[in-house]
């Protein structure tokens, strides 16, 4: 049952040629990668708050978080050579956004 971990190290030592022999290629690969999980959690997310609906006390708080993270996600799409210049914007982001999971993850608890 070794062939995922060989599979896995494969993949990594071809990312890794790739990042070193196309630096600059590698970084906007890596934030059209990043736009593109954003959008897809955001729609999730939003789905996920419909489903709770009147169930859960901070469903419309997923809602919220899902709405503003495939915003995010489609800004970084739509220009992601000038998104890679942002990265201070994108680390400000996951941080507000792990506040707001806690912030969620209490409502929830209640």
């Amino acid at each position: 049952h070794g062939w995922p971990h060989v599979l896995v190290g494969m993949l990594s030592m071809a990312a890794s040629a790739f990042v070193i022999f196309y630096p600059a290629m590698a970084g906007l690969v890596l934030t059209v990668t990043i736009a593109i999980w954003l959008m897809a959690k955001g729609v999730a997310q939003v789905l996920l708050a419909f489903r709770f609906g009147g169930t859960h006390q901070g469903a419309w708080l997923l809602g919220v978080l899902g709405i503003t993270t495939a915003g995010f996600g489609a800004f970084l799409a739509h220009d992601p050579a000038d998104a890679l210049g942002s990265m201070m914007m994108i680390s400000g982001f996951a941080v507000v956004l792990g506040l707001s999971f806690v912030a969620l993850g209490w409502w929830f608890e209640r």
